[in-house]
């Protein structure tokens, strides 16, 4: 994805009691993407985020921010300092008040309705008393929190709950969201509503940083992702292009109401022309991973119309951002 640069690291290092969590990391966000840090829970994708927003001093590199058109208060300072860019040091005040931050743990108040932690969030961040109500009133419909409103904050659901966090964190309209965890703790089908809605919110024009391990979902939502394995990015690029640059096998996937594939898998390894990397079995399905997908589904099929079973699915499937994440970690701790 082309675009300018918004957040660049520069060797950025941290340590906690004597121990290096990041080592020297380095990389850059655009303006207007939506930007995935991907690694392991307990790797560090909290520090970089508490970094980022200042709620962390990094013990050496650099943060910088490239803002211009995006805040008049930060055209400000850079006119100013004659610069493009500034450091976070020489900015922290209007980070705060220009990045929207929900950690993976709520942070609004059980206590509170929907609307009064709307309310108080919106006061906290300087949002003018007359602008308020609009504003709350706009997140309420964003959100789908408008029939809710009077709801104390702790009778919500936990996809509702996470709803309003995030809304808390955009009552002041900040031009960059960053999320850490966002769908920690629900189920598949809030996940995906939660994801659904972070499309949307990029969409109106907002930079979204995302810090996950759930790899194979932010593959469908992120325009570009970094991971982060011991300490490190290692590597930073679109999914697609990480996908192709590291996998070069796709999943033959078979099943049949039988299930019954030693024959089958016994033939296909005998053919050193399908190129396949390995076969294994998982529940009733066959998955076969090879660099000729096509040709191997059809010596697949022939196999089993001769076995006389019975198929149920037969599909080719790419490669996923979760296998890409698996290799390289694996590659890295070598």
């Amino acid at each position: 994805m082309g675009g300018e640069t918004l957040i660049s690291f520069k060797n950025v290092k941290k340590s906690f009691n004597g121990k290096q969590v990041l080592k020297g990391i380095s990389f850059e966000i655009k303006k207007g993407e939506i930007f995935g840090i991907i690694g392991k829970s307990g790797i560090g994708k909290t520090t970089v985020l508490n970094s980022m927003v200042g709620y962390l001093p990094i013990d050496s590199g650099e943060i910088s921010f490239n803002v211009r058109g995006e805040s008049k208060e930060f055209e400000k300072k850079i006119c100013l300092i004659k610069n493009k860019t500034l450091t976070l040091s020489e900015c922290m005040d209007l980070v705060r008040k220009e990045f929207g931050f929900s950690t993976q743990f709520p942070s609004f108040y059980n206590n509170l309705s929907v609307y009064e932690n709307l309310d108080f969030f919106a006061s906290i961040y300087g949002v003018k008393k007359e602008y308020r109500k609009e504003r709350i009133n706009k997140m309420l419909e964003l959100f789908g929190l408008k029939d809710s409103g009077d709801a104390l904050a702790c009778e919500l659901s936990g996809g509702m709950q996470k709803r309003l966090d995030i809304a808390c964190a955009l009552i002041h309209d900040p031009f960059v969201l960053v999320l850490d965890e966002p769908t920690a703790d629900l189920d598949p089908v809030l996940r995906r509503g939660i994801w659904e809605l972070l499309k949307k919110i990029n969409k109106a024009g907002k930079t979204i940083i995302i810090a996950s391990h759930f790899v194979n979902e932010l593959e469908d939502v992120c325009d570009r992702v970094a991971i982060l394995h011991e300490g490190a990015i290692i590597k930073e690029e679109a999914p697609t292009e990480l996908i192709d640059a590291f996998i070069k096998h796709f999943e033959v996937v078979i099943e049949t109401r039988e299930a019954s594939y030693e024959d089958i898998t016994r033939t296909l390894l005998k053919l050193p022309s399908l190129e396949i990397k390995k076969i294994r079995k998982e529940g009733k399905e066959l998955i076969i991973y090879t660099s000729r997908p096509q040709n191997t589904l059809v010596y697949a099929l022939k196999q089993i119309n001769k076995s006389k079973q019975k198929i149920v699915e037969a599909a080719i499937r790419r490669p996923s951002l979760a296998e890409v994440f698996e290799t390289v970690t694996k590659k890295e701790a070598r």
